[in-house]
């Protein structure tokens, strides 16, 4: 029965088990391999953690979360700037449209000049900070090879962080208009658009992607004026 069952003693196993456990990857060869992908892994972990280091610690910032109240007020402050601008221009506005037999609505017409002029606005402020900030001598419409580079996710220059203010304000505006009655309800899928676009903000605030994040932001700015 020993020799019928291939009985090694110098191993301590059948032969045909070291056999199976070698084309299974677990004999010798199996080892070997297992050793050296622990190696790429230890690598790959050691890479990622002096990625992380490099980056300032931990990516995203709770703190600056915090900063994000000042929002708010920006927020309440495009909402009554939009209701002066509403009762401003409704006569006016009415007249012109009975002038041109314009068959849009007040309130329409309404919207499309706020968005035109609050995107107008947010575009020079982003352009602003792309042609004389100093962070982004390559980091613009036309070079971009050190958007990411040197990058900190604890430093956020101060003329960055108030222009993220400011675009949190407006995207908090976009979203509470309908509910305060200064400008017309968007479909679901508008609304839906302006709560992800806001994450994604808040979320490029708080991990400290700001650079790309202004030139994503005059980028898509020009939409309004444009469009």
């Amino acid at each position: 029965d020993v020799v019928r069952g291939g009985w090694q003693p110098r191993l301590g196993c059948p032969a045909g088990g070291a056999r199976a456990r070698t084309r299974n990857g677990k004999g010798r060869g199996g080892a070997g391999r297992d050793r050296k992908s622990f190696r790429r892994e230890s690598r790959t972990d050691g890479i990622a953690k002096v990625a992380l280091l490099d980056m300032g610690g931990d990516l995203f910032h709770w703190e600056r979360v915090w900063t994000l109240k000042f929002s708010a007020w920006i927020a309440l402050g495009f909402l009554g700037a939009r209701a002066l601008a509403n009762r401003a221009t409704a006569e006016r506005l009415e007249a012109y449209r009975a002038k041109r037999g314009i068959k849009v609505s007040v309130d329409k017409l309404q919207e499309e000049i706020w968005l035109v002029a609050c995107g107008a606005v947010l575009s020079a402020l982003s352009g602003c900070l792309l042609a004389y900030g100093p962070t982004f001598a390559r980091c613009n419409l036309f070079d971009t090879s050190e958007c990411y580079s040197g990058f900190s996710s604890s430093d956020v220059p101060q003329e960055i962080a108030l222009y993220y203010l400011t675009e949190v304000g407006w995207y908090l505006s976009l979203i509470l208009k309908s509910v305060v009655g200064v400008g017309r309800f968007d479909s679901f899928v508008m609304e839906f658009h302006h709560v992800v676009t806001l994450a994604l903000v808040i979320w490029s605030y708080a991990t400290g992607f700001t650079r790309v994040g202004v030139l994503t932001f005059f980028v898509f700015n020009q939409s309004n004026p444009l469009l």
